[in-house]
């Protein structure tokens, strides 16, 4: 006889709250849809992310509070959804990460050798400014040549002066189409601090690794863990997104283990969306058929 299959862990990483996952399971089934789903419901959904039900409504609360959530009561039921403005705004980010996901070093487009380039200057009391700066460019995909001069691989001028050209008492440079001269060398991997992300993917891609082969390994997949294990890989995997510049490959390290943990994202996330959606459908039917035939899930390989 075969050994029995080896448990899936029970989750990926601990740590997130049960506000942000609330918004994390109305956006992932939710997306798109504007029906109300019943605080009931929900309240048995973080239920299956060992969540008391004390400590559900108490986010349920919070996060309506806090203007993620529009409310509407029918009788004594209440029911939530997300606003407009928040939904579209996950929207949004869950395409990126779909397409963030589905990327490969084969198919991406050769790099011309070309940099965005940007200088400014500040006065020295404004460091709450420069921080901000700072941020906006790490989060367009820049990283720091020296104090006040960061580069790109990427078309960046338009997205640079959105972010941080209305700033009145900033000096500010953008230059596209710029080449380093013959002979010049740039530290790639210290700018983008790559090795630090290396390892992130390196920690995540042997966690989904594990996941793959736990799940991989039965004929059927539970559904709480199916929910479980997707919900808390998507999240994990949303933190790590923002921290990736997205280099074209000619600047990566060989054999980059973030496309190794695209790989694996894609296969884990993909494989337990449908029995993960079929769950949520069974517990939300029991409080409103409208809510549960709204329900649909999210897959890497339909990325646009």
């Amino acid at each position: 006889m075969p050994p029995a299959a080896k448990p899936a862990p029970r989750t990926l990483r601990s740590g997130s709250t049960s506000q942000g996952l609330l918004v994390t399971l109305l956006g992932d089934f939710w997306a798109g849809r504007s029906v109300y789903i019943p605080s009931a419901a929900l309240v048995d959904l973080l239920g299956e992310f060992d969540i008391s039900t004390q400590a559900a409504r108490a986010a349920l609360s919070r996060v309506q509070r806090a203007g993620y959530l529009e409310g509407a009561r029918d009788g004594r039921t209440t029911a939530y959804r997300l606003t407009t403005e928040v939904a579209e705004r996950g929207t949004r980010v869950g395409a990126r990460m779909m397409r963030f996901s589905a990327e490969t070093a084969e198919a991406s487009p050769p790099w011309d050798g070309t940099w965005t380039l940007v200088t400014y200057t500040l006065q020295a009391d404004q460091a709450e400014e420069r921080r901000r700066i700072r941020r906006a460019l790490r989060g367009l995909g820049f990283g720091p040549l020296q104090d006040a001069v960061w580069i790109s691989p990427k078309r960046r001028a338009d997205r640079v002066l959105a972010a941080i050209g209305d700033e009145p008492a900033l000096s500010l440079g953008v230059f596209e189409n710029a080449r380093l001269a013959d002979g010049a060398d740039i530290e790639i991997s210290r700018i983008w601090e790559l090795d630090v992300l290396a390892e992130r993917y390196r920690t995540i891609g042997a966690q989904l690794d594990e996941i793959d082969r736990a799940t991989s390994a039965r004929t059927s997949l539970d559904p709480t863990q199916a929910l479980v294990l997707r919900t808390e890989a998507m999240d994990h995997w949303r933190t790590l997104m923002p921290t990736d510049p997205r280099l074209p490959p000619e600047l990566l390290p060989r054999r980059w283990p973030g496309w190794t943990a695209r790989r694996r994202f894609a296969k884990v996330y993909d494989r337990l969306g449908p029995v993960a959606a079929d769950h949520v459908r069974t517990i939300v039917a029991a409080h409103s058929a409208e809510a549960a035939a709204a329900v649909h899930h999210h897959a890497v390989a339909d990325a646009d």
